[in-house]
């Protein structure tokens, strides 16, 4: 496995959502997945950028949440995840995939049950 496959898998990126956030040629991305071609260092960097930015969201979501709320019984969070990439970069997130992954990092964070609904 290589450091570009598990940077894109911790990001929530599908090989085709990698080369479109990366501006790359989807052979190129399989090539760094395979470890067949050593991804560009600017390329892991970005990739780990994306993944500070997610960290830091789903850290925030869960800080801004009322504990008391939490705490009274609830038994789900309902969240939503954009119907598709265009309805995700409204959001600041380079693809569904992307924005997935902050969902996740949330209900890994939580207690309770995160029910994930689609927006448009």
């Amino acid at each position: 496995m290589t450091t570009f496959k598990l940077l894109c898998d911790r990001c929530g990126l599908s090989q085709r959502e990698a080369a479109a956030y990366l501006n790359s040629r989807l052979d190129t991305v399989k090539a760094w997945w395979q470890g067949r071609r050593n991804a560009p260092h600017a390329v892991l960097t970005e990739l780990r950028v994306l993944n500070r930015r997610q960290r830091a969201a789903a850290t925030d979501f869960v800080a801004g949440l009322d504990p008391a709320a939490l705490a009274d019984g609830a038994e789900a969070l309902e969240l939503a995840l954009g119907a598709d990439d265009v309805a995700c970069r409204k959001n600041g997130w380079p693809c569904v995939g992307a924005e997935a992954a902050v969902i996740g990092m949330v209900a890994a964070d939580l207690d309770v049950m995160v029910v994930v609904t689609i927006r448009d």
